[in-house]
């Protein structure tokens, strides 16, 4: 016989022999209440243990059995057996959590739960590559991570270099502009995290030319004595130097074969004095220099 509810019910039996003679006798039989499975969770980014809580009734639960569903590991000196397990997933996702559980009265009782581990963004950027004095773009091209995940809600940049953030730009801007104080690579570290708690972060070296240095030569001599000699002294910055341009502030004439794009040019003053001579120096890089 199956009862269709649980509980004490009074059963009767009554025999008879075949002398039409019978005897009845009342006995109270116990259908147990089967237990109720449940379990709660805290959602949490990958990386980070995910507590379990058990929430089963009546309280006369004696055993549990947990299966998670995916690859990972029991924290904190919790198991499978545990009645509230701390598990690590390897990886994020949606998993199909399942808990069996018995009760003192060997009743049992099973449940199956999504749990959500979230993913965690993609950090990543792009930046130009400029001489020292110019403005550092920074692009953004961040991304939120797979599903289960969120959008992105914030950013944090470390330049790896002191300077300064300009066009009102800041370190938590989405694509901050910088000036470096000095040229060279910056390992840059940008810091992305979504709207879930989760955060990623990326390293990306991030170049500044150094610019060349502009320097030249040219003795004092008597007028007569011309062409004046002027000898280019200039040093070399993070590329070679392959352009001059000279800016003689007095009225004269470049000697063949040299003119205002020489590198080491002849010129003869018209009139005797002292002249503001300007030397512009480029590289390779396109990066400059004047003295």
């Amino acid at each position: 016989y199956t009862f269709d509810n649980c509980g004490i019910y009074n059963v009767q039996l009554i025999v008879t022999d075949d002398n039409s003679c019978s005897d009845s006798i009342p006995i109270a039989v116990e259908v147990y209440c089967e237990p109720v499975a449940g379990f709660t969770y805290t959602p949490e980014c990958v990386g980070t243990t995910t507590l379990f809580t058990d929430d089963s009734s009546p309280n006369n639960i004696i055993g549990w059995l947990w299966d998670m569903g995916g690859a990972g590991s029991y924290q904190n000196g919790t198991s499978n057996t545990s009645q509230n397990p701390e598990f690590l997933y390897d990886n994020c996702g949606t998993y199909t959590v399942q808990l069996v559980i018995i009760d003192a009265n060997s009743c049992t009782d099973i449940i199956t739960q999504s749990v959500d581990v979230y993913c965690e963004p993609i950090a990543d950027f792009t930046a130009t590559t400029v001489c020292n004095g110019d403005t550092t773009d920074f692009t953004n091209l961040s991304s939120q991570g797979p599903t289960p995940s969120a959008t992105i809600a914030s950013y944090n940049w470390n330049m790896d270099g002191t300077g300064t953030y300009v066009n009102g730009t800041n370190s938590t801007s989405q694509n901050p502009s910088y000036i470096y104080d000095d040229c060279g690579p910056h390992d840059v570290k940008l810091t992305v995290t979504d709207n879930n708690g989760c955060s990623h972060e990326t390293i990306i070296s991030v170049d500044v030319y150094c610019n060349p240095t502009a320097n030249f030569n040219a003795p004092p001599l008597c007028f007569d004595d011309q062409p004046m000699v002027f000898t280019d002294m200039s040093t070399n910055g993070s590329g070679t130097i392959n352009g001059w341009n000279w800016n003689m502030n007095g009225s004269g004439n470049y000697q063949n074969p040299t003119n205002n794009t020489s590198q080491n040019p002849l010129y003869t003053f018209d009139n005797c004095g002292i002249y503001n001579v300007q030397l512009i120096v480029t590289d390779d890089n396109s990066c400059s220099d004047s003295i």
